[in-house]
């Protein structure tokens, strides 16, 4: 068993060590599926991770390697942009002008395209090659990085000076924004559901969220085990697609309720097959090997977490954040990014090895060419 009594998303009392040989820190529970490290490390051995190099493990350096980081980057956020930009035209609500079947008259629709460009805040934005992407696609774009080094890859470009070194907590926008990304942040953070609600405070209404993190339920985590890579001191969280939806809901409700009542477990034993309704039915009913959260991803949902389809079903609960759906993420990677990550890894000998070698022997134009998207992750979109 851990020393943490209860799982923080579900309330119940059925936590236990997932590796305990390999990771004793890593956490799960049978509950909900939801896992977690306990402990979680310290300041001071979290200050060591995010040091002044942190970046260099993802093959960042001055030069080529840095512009081909830029390109993965701006390729990967453009595609979850695509995905977000699907919902970016419904409304607020459902019957509100705009809604389906009640179309905007078109004067209003071109008066409130002159007016302003959509406003987009990545929260977590790193060296900041996700602001490119987002101003390629029309946004006006902001990030918020309180590493030393944010903001870097945007220095000489007319965005430069648009990332903010600050947290989430202290950060004060002149106006809210359309959309609010964080992607691969919420698995770091001490205290996810907190920080939902406080990126949930900056978006308007009708605006979206957009949450991009590792899935734990992936066919590559479930047969790698304890060698999955993405299992390190640096994630304290590892949601599956019913977790994180749970998760979004649970950021905006009110703290001392969730405390007092709890969250609804799912039931022992469907954790990899639990839907993302409010009432944890199976989407597809009768067909459990294809409900909407399977993290196999079979051929009848491909990815898709389907939490309604329409805005209204799912909007306005939870304070007011709707999960919209939850969806397969699809990234840009090159071998240096890849191999970069693997040689520093404590999971995988062989794996650590190999990278190491390919890093030596590979001429640079192959290492820093990009491959094509691959799936890896989750992305959820919420609407405010």
């Amino acid at each position: 068993m851990t020393d943490r009594r209860t799982c923080p998303l579900c309330r119940a009392g059925m936590l236990v060590r997932m590796f305990p040989d390999a990771h004793d820190w890593l956490v799960r529970c049978r509950a909900c599926g939801l896992g977690l490290a306990d402990p979680q490390p310290t300041d001071a051995e979290l200050a060591a991770i995010y040091d002044a190099d942190y970046y260099q493990q993802f093959g960042y350096a001055a030069g080529p390697a840095a512009e081909a980081l830029a390109r993965i980057k701006r390729a990967t956020y453009a595609r979850m942009l695509r995905q977000a930009g699907r919902w970016r035209d419904l409304p607020a609500r459902p019957g509100a002008p705009g809604a389906r079947g009640q179309s905007l008259p078109r004067s209003r629709q071109v008066g409130m395209a002159l007016q302003r460009r959509p406003r987009l805040l990545d929260v977590g934005c790193g060296l900041g090659y996700s602001l490119a992407a987002a101003r390629d696609r029309g946004w006006d774009a902001f990030g918020l990085e309180p590493h030393a080094m944010g903001g870097r890859g945007l220095e000489g470009t007319p965005l430069a000076g648009r990332v903010a070194h600050a947290t989430l907590e202290d950060y004060r926008p002149p106006e809210p924004f359309d959309l609010v990304s964080l992607v691969d942040v919420i698995e770091h953070v001490r205290d996810p559901l907190a920080t939902i609600r406080q990126a949930a405070r900056l978006i308007r209404p009708g605006g979206l969220l957009l949450l991009a993190t590792n899935n734990v339920q992936s066919r590559q985590a479930r047969r790698l085990g304890p060698r999955w890579v993405h299992f390190h001191r640096a994630h304290l969280w590892y949601f599956s697609p019913a977790t994180l939806a749970a998760v979004a809901r649970a950021g905006q409700e009110d703290s001392a309720d969730r405390r007092d009542a709890g969250l609804k477990p799912v039931p022992h034993g469907q954790d990899a097959h639990a839907a993302c309704d409010a009432g944890w039915k199976p989407v597809m009913q009768g067909r459990d090997t294809h409900v909407a959260c399977d993290a196999g991803l079979p051929p009848v949902v491909r990815g898709q977490v389907d939490c309604g389809d329409l805005p209204g079903r799912d909007a306005h609960v939870a304070g007011g954040l709707g999960v919209l759906r939850v969806e397969q993420a699809w990234r840009v990677y090159n071998l240096q990014y890849v191999a970069s990550i693997l040689a520093g890894g404590g999971n995988f000998g062989l794996a650590r090895r190999l990278a190491r070698l390919s890093l030596r022997l590979t001429p640079r134009p192959l290492r820093l060419a990009s491959w094509p998207p691959l799936p890896e992750g989750m992305v959820l979109l919420a609407r405010r």
